[in-house]
């Protein structure tokens, strides 16, 4: 059995995220699954997350080849998911995955920064505004 370009990504992937501490399966497209979905679903620990984040991240990745194409559905389908805060992307190898898991952490932590200054801003403003009374 020969094995296309996007399989070989995907199970690579998948090897990479078990390695990590993960665990991640393939979604495989059959009239049992919903269409556009993500190739790869999963989960992996993402060290230096804040607390707030659980240290865990959920994955959806779609796999393309060299020549694959995304569907308009599976872009749909991608940023559905980025919305709902999971890690979601187009990969065509585990660099890509890499990538995608760096520019969520920075995002994480930036949004924790941003949390963090406005939660001193309104215990400032609560400790100021006290009259005594309790």
């Amino acid at each position: 059995m020969v094995l296309k370009g996007e399989t070989l990504i995907v199970k690579a992937i998948i090897q990479y995220i078990k390695s990590m501490g993960g665990d991640a399966f393939h979604v495989s497209g059959n009239g049992l699954q919903r269409v556009g979905e993500p190739d790869i679903d999963g989960w992996i620990p993402l060290a230096g997350l804040p607390l707030a984040f659980g240290g865990v991240v959920h994955l959806k990745l779609e796999c393309k080849g060299k020549n694959g194409v995304v569907s308009p559905l599976q872009m749909h389908r991608i940023n559905q998911y980025k919305e709902a805060n999971y890690v979601a992307g187009i990969t065509h190898s585990i660099e890509d995955v890499k990538a995608l898991l760096n520019a969520y952490k920075n995002t994480a932590l930036e949004a924790s920064r941003g949390n963090d200054c406005l939660l001193d801003e309104e215990q400032e403003m609560s400790l100021g505004s006290g009259d005594g009374d309790g």
